[in-house]
Formats: structure tokens, C-alpha cells, sequence
């Protein structure tokens, strides 16, 4: 018996037409923003709030210390990503990846809310543990955005040395100021001793 399926590049090739369309696509866009918002809100964490906060910071001072002019960007790191249209390289995704993490993460298990992220985090890091017979000297986050995964590994490991590293310094710069250092995430509030280099493009974590 022969079963007839739709091929999933097909119904990809139908979205990303529709998404060709511009208008449509800024619709999209619009309404998935909302849609992340109004659930961020939802389980109080204030999206606007949290953001105008971010923004209110020199951060424009904060990249000039871990800006790197010898980094040259591959080609799809400066094409519109996740609805950003400046991608990575611009402030609108920096200020805005904490509490999306949130907002997304809450809905991997059932009532998590806002411990959603920290618990997603501790899963993995509660395994991670049962891997490693010895504590880590030395960790490094690849890809660290703003630092939430840094800082949980921090807190996991304490006297290990984190260095967190991503291509982008407007993720990076909020990183370089304390003050800017998220605290709303329960399992990703850095240690009281926490001291923070910027390198490059690179944040260097050690707590003494």
C-alpha cells in the first residue's frame, strides 16, 4: 500500500513564499513579538520594563570595550535573524534575548512560569555533574549571548574559570557592566563576588 505525504520541503518552500511578501512577513513578525510579550507579562516578567531598563544604560560605552574591529562577520551573521533585522549586531535582539528566554522556556513544562529557564538549566547542568567525576578548572560557553548560561555555570561551578564567547558585542556589552548583569533569572543570579573582563569578544568570569 502506497501512503501519499506531503513533502516538508514543500510546505517550507509555501511558508518561506508567503514570507517573501513583505507585508505579510511584518505582519508575522508583529504578531509573534506580541505573542512573546503578552506571555513574558503573563508570567511577570516585564518585557518593556525590563527592556527600557537595558536601554536606559550607556551601552554604547559598554561596546567600545569589547568591540573587536579585527573580526570579520560570515555572511549569515548579517542577514535579519529571529525577526531582527539587524540580527545579532544590534541592540534591539541584545536587550531583548533575556527575556525571551523566558517566555519561550516557560512552556517546556506544564505551570513553570518564569522558573522555566533557571529549571531547564539545572537539568542540564544536574547531568552534566553526573558526567564529570572532577570539578572543571577551566569552561568555556561558545555562544554565550548575554551571559545566562555563563552565569549558571558560574554558579555550578564556582571555582572553575568560565570564559564566555560570542561573535556579538552588543550581546557582550551588557556583560561588561555589573549593573547590567541579569538578576531575575532564580538559577542564573551570578555570585556577590563575581568580577567580570571584557576581552575582545570574549567575557572572562572568575569568581575569587
Amino acid at each position: 500500500m502506497t501512503v501519499a505525504t506531503k513533502s516538508p520541503r514543500l510546505a517550507s518552500r509555501l511558508i518561506n513564499g508567503i514570507l517573501s511578501i513583505k507585508p505579510l512577513a511584518n505582519f508575522a513578525k508583529q504578531r509573534a513579538r506580541q505573542m512573546m510579550i503578552d506571555r513574558s507579562d503573563s508570567i511577570g516578567v516585564p518585557w518593556l520594563e525590563r527592556v527600557a531598563e537595558l536601554r536606559s544604560k550607556d551601552l554604547e560605552a559598554d561596546l567600545e570595550q569589547v568591540k573587536n574591529a579585527q573580526i570579520t562577520y560570515p555572511d549569515y551573521y548579517l542577514r535579519p535573524f529571529h525577526a531582527y533585522d539587524a540580527g545579532n549586531l544590534g541592540w534591539e535582539a541584545a536587550t531583548e534575548v533575556e527575556v525571551a528566554a523566558y517566555a519561550v522556556h516557560s512552556r517546556i513544562w506544564q505551570d513553570a512560569g518564569a522558573d522555566g529557564d533557571p529549571k531547564l538549566r539545572r537539568s542540564y547542568h544536574e547531568i552534566l555533574k553526573q558526567q564529570i567525576q572532577t570539578a572543571p578548572l577551566d569552561i568555556l560557553d561558545v555562544g554565550c549571548s548575554i551571559g545566562m548560561s555563563t552565569f549558571a555555570l558560574q554558579t555550578n561551578f564556582p571555582t572553575a574559570k568560565i570564559t564566555g564567547l560570542d561573535l556579538s558585542p552588543n550581546f557582550l556589552s551588557p556583560i561588561a557592566n555589573l549593573s547590567l548583569i541579569p538578576t531575575t533569572s532564580l538559577g542564573c543570579t551570578p555570585p556577590p563576588n563575581l568580577q567580570v573582563y571584557p576581552m575582545l569578544h570574549s567575557i572572562w568570569c572568575r569568581c575569587f
